[in-house]
Protein backbone atom coordinates (compact mmCIF):
# COMPACT_ATOMS: atom_id res chain seq x y z
CA UNK A 1 0.00 0.00 0.00
CA UNK A 2 2.89 2.56 0.47
CA UNK A 3 4.48 1.31 -2.47
CA UNK A 4 1.76 2.30 -4.04
CA UNK A 5 1.15 5.73 -2.63
CA UNK A 6 4.98 6.83 -3.37
CA UNK A 7 4.63 5.78 -7.51
CA UNK A 8 1.46 7.90 -6.78
CA UNK A 9 3.12 10.88 -5.31
CA UNK A 10 6.19 10.66 -7.70
CA UNK A 11 3.34 10.61 -10.78
CA UNK A 12 1.76 13.72 -9.60
CA UNK A 13 2.25 16.31 -11.96
CA UNK A 14 2.74 19.99 -9.93
CA UNK A 15 -0.37 22.32 -9.13
CA UNK A 16 -1.95 24.90 -10.78
CA UNK A 17 -1.34 28.24 -8.18
CA UNK A 18 -2.66 31.34 -8.23
CA UNK A 19 -0.72 34.06 -6.73
CA UNK A 20 -1.84 36.77 -5.14
CA UNK A 21 -1.20 38.98 -8.52
CA UNK A 22 -3.57 37.63 -9.48
CA UNK A 23 -1.35 35.32 -11.76
CA UNK A 24 -1.38 31.71 -12.49
CA UNK A 25 2.02 29.68 -11.93
CA UNK A 26 3.25 26.28 -11.63
CA UNK A 27 6.74 25.54 -9.33
CA UNK A 28 8.82 22.96 -11.69
CA UNK A 29 11.99 21.83 -9.84
CA UNK A 30 11.85 24.90 -7.57
CA UNK A 31 11.80 27.37 -9.87
CA UNK A 32 8.23 29.28 -10.41
CA UNK A 33 7.32 29.62 -13.73
CA UNK A 34 4.22 32.40 -14.31
CA UNK A 35 1.38 31.78 -16.66
CA UNK A 36 -0.90 34.74 -17.24
CA UNK A 37 -4.28 36.15 -15.38
CA UNK A 38 -5.37 33.27 -13.43
CA UNK A 39 -8.72 31.42 -14.78
CA UNK A 40 -8.20 32.16 -18.75
CA UNK A 41 -7.04 29.74 -21.22
CA UNK A 42 -4.04 31.07 -22.12
CA UNK A 43 -3.23 30.06 -18.80
CA UNK A 44 -3.95 26.77 -19.65
CA UNK A 45 -2.26 25.85 -22.83
CA UNK A 46 0.19 27.70 -20.92
CA UNK A 47 0.43 25.53 -17.88
CA UNK A 48 -0.07 22.17 -20.31
CA UNK A 49 2.56 23.36 -22.77
CA UNK A 50 5.19 23.64 -19.55
CA UNK A 51 4.46 20.82 -17.91
CA UNK A 52 5.25 18.51 -21.43
CA UNK A 53 8.22 20.57 -21.39
CA UNK A 54 9.10 19.31 -18.36
CA UNK A 55 7.99 15.37 -18.69
CA UNK A 56 9.84 15.61 -21.52
CA UNK A 57 13.03 17.04 -20.13
CA UNK A 58 12.98 14.04 -17.55
CA UNK A 59 11.24 16.62 -15.30
CA UNK A 60 14.21 18.50 -14.98
CA UNK A 61 14.33 22.24 -13.71
CA UNK A 62 13.41 24.39 -17.45
CA UNK A 63 15.92 26.92 -18.44
CA UNK A 64 14.18 29.63 -20.44
CA UNK A 65 16.54 30.20 -23.55
CA UNK A 66 16.00 33.83 -24.84
CA UNK A 67 15.20 34.94 -27.83
CA UNK A 68 17.89 36.57 -29.96
CA UNK A 69 16.47 40.20 -29.97
CA UNK A 70 16.21 39.67 -26.17
CA UNK A 71 20.02 38.24 -25.81
CA UNK A 72 21.34 41.48 -27.56
CA UNK A 73 18.78 44.41 -25.82
CA UNK A 74 20.17 45.91 -23.33
CA UNK A 75 18.61 47.93 -20.50
CA UNK A 76 20.51 51.17 -22.28
CA UNK A 77 19.01 49.88 -25.73
CA UNK A 78 15.93 50.06 -23.94
CA UNK A 79 16.33 53.51 -22.93
CA UNK A 80 17.23 54.97 -26.02
CA UNK A 81 13.94 53.50 -27.52
CA UNK A 82 11.76 54.77 -25.06
CA UNK A 83 13.46 58.35 -25.34
CA UNK A 84 13.24 58.46 -29.00
CA UNK A 85 9.71 57.70 -28.44
CA UNK A 86 9.48 60.87 -25.79
CA UNK A 87 10.64 63.30 -28.57
CA UNK A 88 9.28 62.28 -31.90
CA UNK A 89 5.73 62.14 -29.81
CA UNK A 90 6.32 65.59 -27.72
CA UNK A 91 5.64 63.55 -24.44
CA UNK A 92 6.22 65.79 -21.32
CA UNK A 93 5.56 68.95 -23.34
CA UNK A 94 2.77 71.90 -22.88
CA UNK A 95 2.43 74.43 -25.68
CA UNK A 96 5.17 72.87 -27.53
CA UNK A 97 7.77 74.01 -24.04
CA UNK A 98 9.39 70.80 -22.18
CA UNK A 99 7.86 70.19 -18.46
CA UNK A 100 9.76 69.66 -15.47
CA UNK A 101 8.39 66.35 -16.50
CA UNK A 102 10.78 65.99 -19.05
CA UNK A 103 13.55 67.48 -17.41
CA UNK A 104 12.64 64.82 -14.54
CA UNK A 105 12.08 61.50 -16.96
CA UNK A 106 15.32 62.35 -18.74
CA UNK A 107 17.68 62.94 -15.38
CA UNK A 108 16.02 59.64 -13.80
CA UNK A 109 16.49 57.66 -17.08
CA UNK A 110 20.35 58.49 -17.18
CA UNK A 111 20.63 57.77 -13.16
CA UNK A 112 19.19 54.07 -14.46
CA UNK A 113 21.69 54.13 -17.53
CA UNK A 114 24.68 54.75 -15.41
CA UNK A 115 23.62 52.00 -12.98
CA UNK A 116 22.54 49.20 -14.67
CA UNK A 117 22.54 50.30 -18.34
CA UNK A 118 24.91 48.04 -19.77
CA UNK A 119 22.78 45.05 -17.97
CA UNK A 120 21.20 42.43 -20.56
CA UNK A 121 17.26 43.46 -20.63
CA UNK A 122 16.19 40.22 -19.12
CA UNK A 123 18.16 40.97 -15.98
CA UNK A 124 16.26 44.03 -15.48
CA UNK A 125 13.91 42.48 -12.52
CA UNK A 126 12.04 43.77 -9.44
CA UNK A 127 14.86 42.68 -7.79
CA UNK A 128 17.29 44.94 -9.41
CA UNK A 129 15.12 47.75 -9.32
CA UNK A 130 15.08 47.32 -5.85
CA UNK A 131 18.70 47.37 -5.79
CA UNK A 132 19.05 50.50 -7.85
CA UNK A 133 15.81 52.30 -5.69
CA UNK A 134 18.42 51.44 -2.30
CA UNK A 135 21.35 52.83 -4.14
CA UNK A 136 19.18 56.28 -5.09
CA UNK A 137 18.39 56.58 -1.24
CA UNK A 138 22.22 55.95 -0.37
CA UNK A 139 24.35 57.77 -2.99
CA UNK A 140 21.93 60.54 -3.90
CA UNK A 141 20.58 63.98 -1.89
CA UNK A 142 17.33 62.70 -3.08
CA UNK A 143 13.77 62.91 -1.07
CA UNK A 144 11.34 59.60 -0.44
CA UNK A 145 9.31 61.69 -3.20
CA UNK A 146 12.12 62.21 -6.13
CA UNK A 147 13.34 58.27 -5.10
CA UNK A 148 9.74 57.17 -5.78
CA UNK A 149 8.94 59.56 -9.20
CA UNK A 150 12.73 57.93 -10.36
CA UNK A 151 11.07 54.40 -10.28
CA UNK A 152 7.52 55.15 -11.34
CA UNK A 153 8.97 56.72 -14.41
CA UNK A 154 11.06 53.45 -14.63
CA UNK A 155 8.09 51.50 -14.56
CA UNK A 156 6.50 53.24 -16.96
CA UNK A 157 9.23 52.84 -19.51
CA UNK A 158 9.17 48.97 -18.72
CA UNK A 159 5.23 49.01 -19.45
CA UNK A 160 6.03 50.36 -22.67
CA UNK A 161 8.55 48.59 -23.78
CA UNK A 162 6.20 45.25 -23.13
CA UNK A 163 3.83 47.03 -25.36
CA UNK A 164 5.79 47.03 -28.16
CA UNK A 165 7.34 43.62 -27.43
CA UNK A 166 10.82 44.34 -26.34
CA UNK A 167 9.87 43.47 -22.51
CA UNK A 168 8.29 40.21 -21.39
CA UNK A 169 5.09 40.97 -20.00
CA UNK A 170 5.57 38.78 -16.97
CA UNK A 171 8.47 40.46 -16.56
CA UNK A 172 6.62 44.03 -17.33
CA UNK A 173 3.67 42.35 -14.44
CA UNK A 174 6.19 41.67 -11.65
CA UNK A 175 8.02 45.24 -11.95
CA UNK A 176 4.92 46.79 -11.76
CA UNK A 177 4.34 45.21 -8.45
CA UNK A 178 7.54 47.28 -6.77
CA UNK A 179 5.61 49.66 -3.88
CA UNK A 180 6.59 53.09 -3.33
CA UNK A 181 9.10 53.82 -0.16
CA UNK A 182 6.77 55.14 2.58
CA UNK A 183 10.20 56.16 4.82
CA UNK A 184 11.98 59.46 3.39
CA UNK A 185 15.75 58.57 2.87
CA UNK A 186 16.77 62.15 3.62
CA UNK A 187 13.69 64.88 4.27
CA UNK A 188 14.45 69.01 2.99
CA UNK A 189 14.72 70.61 6.13
CA UNK A 190 13.14 74.33 6.29
CA UNK A 191 15.86 77.05 5.92
CA UNK A 192 16.64 77.99 9.25
CA UNK A 193 15.21 81.46 9.53
CA UNK A 194 18.96 83.21 10.18
CA UNK A 195 20.61 82.02 7.52
CA UNK A 196 17.67 83.16 4.83
CA UNK A 197 18.42 86.47 6.58
CA UNK A 198 21.92 86.33 5.43
CA UNK A 199 21.31 85.10 2.10
CA UNK A 200 18.47 87.66 1.09
CA UNK A 201 20.93 90.41 2.81
CA UNK A 202 23.53 89.56 -0.17
CA UNK A 203 21.09 89.26 -2.36
CA UNK A 204 20.08 92.73 -2.07
CA UNK A 205 23.62 93.57 -2.89
CA UNK A 206 24.04 91.59 -5.95
CA UNK A 207 20.46 91.20 -6.93
CA UNK A 208 18.06 93.06 -5.48
CA UNK A 209 15.34 92.12 -8.02
CA UNK A 210 15.83 88.07 -6.35
CA UNK A 211 16.15 89.18 -3.11
CA UNK A 212 12.38 91.05 -3.50
CA UNK A 213 11.40 87.08 -5.36
CA UNK A 214 12.56 85.30 -2.39
CA UNK A 215 10.83 87.93 0.06
CA UNK A 216 7.30 87.68 -1.66
CA UNK A 217 7.85 83.85 -1.69
CA UNK A 218 8.53 83.56 1.61
CA UNK A 219 5.72 85.98 2.67
CA UNK A 220 3.54 84.03 0.65
CA UNK A 221 4.63 80.55 0.82
CA UNK A 222 4.06 79.98 -2.21
CA UNK A 223 5.96 77.59 -4.59
CA UNK A 224 9.07 78.72 -6.63
CA UNK A 225 7.41 78.27 -10.05
CA UNK A 226 4.34 80.22 -8.23
CA UNK A 227 6.54 83.53 -7.66
CA UNK A 228 8.63 83.09 -10.78
CA UNK A 229 5.65 83.43 -13.12
CA UNK A 230 3.23 86.11 -10.92
CA UNK A 231 1.68 88.51 -13.41
CA UNK A 232 -0.24 91.81 -12.18
CA UNK A 233 -2.94 90.30 -14.32
CA UNK A 234 -3.27 86.89 -11.54
CA UNK A 235 -3.72 89.67 -8.63
CA UNK A 236 -6.83 90.73 -7.24
CA UNK A 237 -5.99 94.51 -5.50
CA UNK A 238 -9.24 94.63 -4.17
CA UNK A 239 -8.97 91.59 -1.99
CA UNK A 240 -10.48 90.66 1.32
CA UNK A 241 -10.38 92.79 4.68
CA UNK A 242 -9.26 91.45 8.17
CA UNK A 243 -10.03 94.40 10.43
CA UNK A 244 -8.20 97.14 9.29
CA UNK A 245 -6.18 95.53 7.17
CA UNK A 246 -6.61 94.75 3.30
CA UNK A 247 -5.12 91.71 1.89
CA UNK A 248 -5.01 90.94 -1.94
CA UNK A 249 -5.23 87.70 -3.68
CA UNK A 250 -3.23 85.65 -5.74
CA UNK A 251 -4.74 83.77 -8.04
CA UNK A 252 -2.24 80.79 -9.49
CA UNK A 253 -2.08 80.67 -13.63
CA UNK A 254 -2.21 77.00 -14.48
CA UNK A 255 -1.74 75.92 -10.81
CA UNK A 256 -0.91 72.39 -9.11
CA UNK A 257 -3.98 71.82 -8.11
CA UNK A 258 -7.86 73.36 -9.29
CA UNK A 259 -7.65 76.52 -7.84
CA UNK A 260 -4.58 78.26 -5.69
CA UNK A 261 -5.00 81.30 -4.28
CA UNK A 262 -2.49 83.25 -2.08
CA UNK A 263 -3.54 86.30 0.25
CA UNK A 264 -1.07 88.89 0.04
CA UNK A 265 -0.22 90.61 3.16
CA UNK A 266 0.81 94.30 2.88
CA UNK A 267 4.13 93.82 3.67
CA UNK A 268 4.52 91.87 0.86
CA UNK A 269 1.99 94.22 -1.32
CA UNK A 270 4.67 96.69 -0.53
CA UNK A 271 7.66 94.78 -2.23
CA UNK A 272 5.39 94.18 -5.41
CA UNK A 273 4.68 97.92 -5.86
CA UNK A 274 8.64 98.24 -6.48
CA UNK A 275 7.79 95.69 -9.70
CA UNK A 276 4.56 97.43 -10.72
CA UNK A 277 4.60 97.08 -15.25
CA UNK A 278 2.24 98.88 -17.41
CA UNK A 279 1.67 95.66 -19.23
CA UNK A 280 -0.24 93.29 -16.53
CA UNK A 281 0.48 90.43 -18.39
CA UNK A 282 4.21 91.12 -17.92
CA UNK A 283 5.88 88.57 -15.10
CA UNK A 284 6.36 90.59 -11.79
CA UNK A 285 9.95 89.74 -11.59
CA UNK A 286 12.36 89.43 -14.46
CA UNK A 287 15.70 89.00 -15.57
CA UNK A 288 15.32 92.38 -17.32
CA UNK A 289 14.44 94.02 -14.33
CA UNK A 290 17.84 92.89 -12.95
CA UNK A 291 19.51 93.78 -15.74
CA UNK A 292 18.16 97.68 -15.59
CA UNK A 293 18.82 97.59 -11.78
CA UNK A 294 22.45 96.42 -12.80
CA UNK A 295 23.30 98.13 -15.53
CA UNK A 296 24.06 95.06 -17.82
CA UNK A 297 20.44 95.35 -19.67
CA UNK A 298 22.86 95.11 -22.89
CA UNK A 299 23.67 91.72 -21.86
CA UNK A 300 20.24 90.25 -22.20
CA UNK A 301 20.41 87.28 -25.05
CA UNK A 302 16.60 88.18 -25.41
CA UNK A 303 14.81 91.44 -25.92
CA UNK A 304 11.33 90.85 -24.66
CA UNK A 305 10.86 90.35 -20.65
CA UNK A 306 10.25 86.75 -19.73
CA UNK A 307 10.31 85.31 -16.33
CA UNK A 308 13.33 83.84 -14.31
CA UNK A 309 13.78 80.14 -15.59
CA UNK A 310 13.84 77.50 -12.46
CA UNK A 311 17.31 76.45 -12.57
CA UNK A 312 18.33 80.90 -12.64
CA UNK A 313 16.55 81.48 -9.64
CA UNK A 314 17.95 78.50 -7.74
CA UNK A 315 21.80 79.06 -8.80
CA UNK A 316 21.45 83.16 -7.90
CA UNK A 317 19.62 81.73 -4.46
CA UNK A 318 22.75 79.19 -3.67
CA UNK A 319 25.43 81.39 -5.04
CA UNK A 320 24.34 83.94 -2.33
CA UNK A 321 24.04 81.59 0.45
CA UNK A 322 27.26 80.54 -0.25
CA UNK A 323 28.46 84.18 -0.08
CA UNK A 324 26.98 84.49 2.74
CA UNK A 325 28.27 81.36 4.41
CA UNK A 326 24.87 79.39 5.19
CA UNK A 327 24.83 75.83 4.02
CA UNK A 328 23.21 75.87 0.20
CA UNK A 329 19.29 75.50 0.39
CA UNK A 330 16.74 75.13 -2.20
CA UNK A 331 14.34 77.45 -3.35
CA UNK A 332 11.59 75.03 -2.32
CA UNK A 333 12.59 75.18 1.09
CA UNK A 334 11.87 78.59 1.18
CA UNK A 335 8.05 77.73 1.22
CA UNK A 336 8.94 74.65 3.69
CA UNK A 337 10.34 77.15 6.15
CA UNK A 338 7.23 79.68 6.13
CA UNK A 339 4.75 76.64 6.13
CA UNK A 340 6.92 74.98 9.20
CA UNK A 341 6.48 78.52 10.82
CA UNK A 342 2.76 78.83 10.70
CA UNK A 343 2.62 75.06 11.14
CA UNK A 344 3.92 75.43 15.09
CA UNK A 345 2.55 78.65 15.98
CA UNK A 346 -0.42 78.21 18.31
CA UNK A 347 -2.08 81.16 16.46
CA UNK A 348 -1.37 79.30 13.12
CA UNK A 349 -1.67 75.11 13.43
CA UNK A 350 -1.66 72.62 10.85
CA UNK A 351 -5.32 74.13 9.74
CA UNK A 352 -3.74 77.35 8.62
CA UNK A 353 -0.35 76.18 6.93
CA UNK A 354 -2.86 73.30 5.12
CA UNK A 355 -4.89 76.54 3.86
CA UNK A 356 -2.21 79.11 3.16
CA UNK A 357 -0.31 76.31 1.05
CA UNK A 358 -3.17 75.21 -0.97
CA UNK A 359 -2.61 71.24 -0.05
CA UNK A 360 -5.13 68.98 -1.94
CA UNK A 361 -5.29 66.66 0.15
CA UNK A 362 -7.97 64.40 2.62
CA UNK A 363 -7.48 66.90 5.50
CA UNK A 364 -8.16 70.13 3.55
CA UNK A 365 -10.95 69.32 0.66
CA UNK A 366 -12.69 72.41 1.01
CA UNK A 367 -11.66 74.69 -1.41
CA UNK A 368 -9.48 78.08 -0.95
CA UNK A 369 -12.44 79.68 -1.67
CA UNK A 370 -14.63 78.41 1.37
CA UNK A 371 -14.97 81.18 4.23
CA UNK A 372 -13.53 78.85 6.79
CA UNK A 373 -10.59 78.60 4.64
CA UNK A 374 -9.43 81.86 3.71
CA UNK A 375 -9.58 83.05 7.39
CA UNK A 376 -7.14 80.05 7.64
CA UNK A 377 -4.91 81.33 4.86
CA UNK A 378 -4.90 84.88 6.02
CA UNK A 379 -4.19 84.21 9.32
CA UNK A 380 -0.89 82.17 8.18
CA UNK A 381 0.21 84.87 6.36
CA UNK A 382 -0.30 87.28 8.64
CA UNK A 383 1.72 85.22 10.91
CA UNK A 384 4.53 85.73 8.53
CA UNK A 385 4.40 89.21 7.93
CA UNK A 386 7.02 90.59 10.25
CA UNK A 387 9.02 87.59 10.91
CA UNK A 388 12.08 88.85 8.48
CA UNK A 389 12.20 92.19 9.61
CA UNK A 390 12.11 91.54 13.61
CA UNK A 391 14.57 89.12 12.96
CA UNK A 392 16.89 91.90 10.85
CA UNK A 393 16.44 94.62 14.32
CA UNK A 394 17.28 91.68 16.57
CA UNK A 395 20.81 90.69 14.31
CA UNK A 396 21.13 95.03 13.91
CA UNK A 397 21.02 95.21 18.18
CA UNK A 398 23.53 91.86 18.53
CA UNK A 399 25.99 93.62 15.88
CA UNK A 400 25.35 97.51 18.30
CA UNK A 401 26.43 95.73 20.94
Amino acid sequence: MKTEVARRSRRALPGYLKHRSGQARVILGGKTHYLGKFGTPESHEEYSRLIREWEKNDRQPLVPVPDAQEAVISVGNLIDEFWRWVETTGAYRKNGVPTSAHARTKASLESLREFAGALGLRALSKQTLVVFRDHLCSDSPRTMIGVNKTIQIVKRMVAWGAERGMVQEMQAMLIGTLKAIREAPRKKPPVPLENLLKTIRKLEQTAPVVADMVKVQFLLGCRPGEVRLMRWANIDRAGVKKGRRTFWLYTVQDGKTRKEVYPISPEAQAILLRHEKDDATEPVFTPHDQARVTGRDHALPYKTPRPYERCDYLQCVRRAAKRAKVPAFGVHQIRHTSLSLVANDKRGGIGAAAALANHASHSTTARFYASCEAKSAMVGAELLQGRLKALSSKALEKTSA
